[in-house]
């Protein structure tokens, strides 16, 4: 005759285990307005580090250094999910550093697959692919860029003006 397991610890042991994977997705997950720093606690946005090794073109980035980036600020729209921003979103944080843009300058929402996220800025913002950097001056967009560029993503920034 087989023994069958006390049903009282099968359920328990299934809570426990349910309970703790819960847990550790939802403190893993970020969505929503965010930065830098919080999004590299994501599993999905290792990705996302300090140094990205991605050199900008100096011709370009020049041009870009003798703009007076006081008056402009940006949104970017991201996945941790998605190949475009892994792309695309390391760069821009490099040629942000190369400017000299200040953290305060630049506001980050995470989206889930959906392309969604908690504050639904990304509707306000029509944002419908990703990544989605969007330039303002004065609080005014000047222009935005769209999941992918031409040639390089300073190039871009620089079509912007």
């Amino acid at each position: 005759m087989t023994k069958v397991p006390n049903l009282s610890i099968v359920l328990l042991v299934t809570a426990i285990l349910l309970g703790n994977c819960k847990t550790l997705s939802m403190q893993e997950k970020v969505l929503g307005q965010t930065n830098p720093h919080s999004l590299r606690k994501d599993p999905e946005c290792g990705w996302l580090a300090d140094t990205t090794g991605y050199i900008p073109d100096p011709v370009v980035l020049e041009r870009l250094r003798s703009m007076n980036w006081k008056t402009y600020s940006w949104k970017v729209y991201l996945g941790c999910w998605c190949s475009d921003s892994r792309k695309l979103v390391p760069a821009f944080r490099e040629i942000g550093n190369s400017l000299g843009w200040k953290e305060e300058q630049i506001t980050w929402f995470a989206l889930d697959m959906d392309k969604k996220s908690p504050e639904q800025m990304e509707l306000k913002d029509n944002v419908e692919y990703l990544p989605t950097f969007i330039l303002y001056r004065d609080g005014k967009e000047a222009g935005r860029i769209v999941e992918s560029v031409d040639s390089n993503l300073e190039s871009a920034i620089l079509g912007l003006f």
